[in-house]
């Protein structure tokens, strides 16, 4: 690996979605209109690992883990109503502008963009196959210091159906950074081969 590597990161910003759409009979994904996510506030996403272990001899002969994602929650200042809405399932009154939430609702998977600093190089990633939960509903009285409540999800990043792919990441002298949120980046049709030679050659 050639270059300086991050040995520390902090900061988040630049967030944004995309919705997501799976064809079963082509098994391929396609992804919607970038759009900005603003107000990002914290990321908290443990790994959903789980053990294989394979028992002889009366010891543990093989073991180890299976990469299923991420599960935790986004904080922001305020889920954007387009996020409701194309996401969460939310739809707008055609007649009034208002707002409307129904409980048959479904929502819907996307991909989530966003950037991380890193000491020597920001880094610019897309989470592929992503679910959110519905933020709760919360307000206080204003009081003499005012004091601005965030939003809290539940946010679920999952192993694409089709190649497993759970994230891509980039550092700045990857071909993708400057455009890395015009268009969620996915790995090549051919396969993987050229992904990875072009994320090693990112991290230079």
């Amino acid at each position: 690996m050639n270059g300086e590597e991050n040995k520390v990161q902090f900061g988040l910003s630049d967030g944004h979605y995309a919705t997501s759409t799976y064809d079963s009979q082509t098994k391929q994904y396609t992804y919607g209109t970038v759009k900005d996510y603003p107000g990002q506030v914290n990321l908290n996403l443990p790994a959903k690992i789980a053990e294989i272990i394979k028992y002889a001899d009366n010891i543990a002969y093989y073991k180890n883990v299976k990469n299923n994602g991420f599960e935790g929650d986004m904080e922001v200042v305020l889920v954007p109503d387009s996020f409701r809405v194309d996401v969460l399932g939310d739809t707008i009154d055609e007649t009034s502008g208002d707002l409307l939430q129904n409980a048959d609702a479904l929502t819907k998977e996307f991909a989530y963009g966003f950037k991380i600093n890193g000491d020597p190089h920001d880094r610019k990633f897309w989470l592929y196959r992503c679910s959110a939960g519905r933020p709760a509903l919360s307000a206080r009285s204003t009081e003499e210091n005012v004091e601005i409540p965030n939003e809290t999800m539940s946010l679920t990043v999952m192993p694409r159906l089709n190649d497993k792919f759970v994230l891509r990441a980039a550092y700045p002298s990857s071909p993708h950074y400057d455009t890395w949120f015009d268009e969620v980046v996915q790995p090549s049709a051919s396969g993987n081969q050229e992904d990875e030679e072009e994320e090693t050659q990112g991290q230079s």
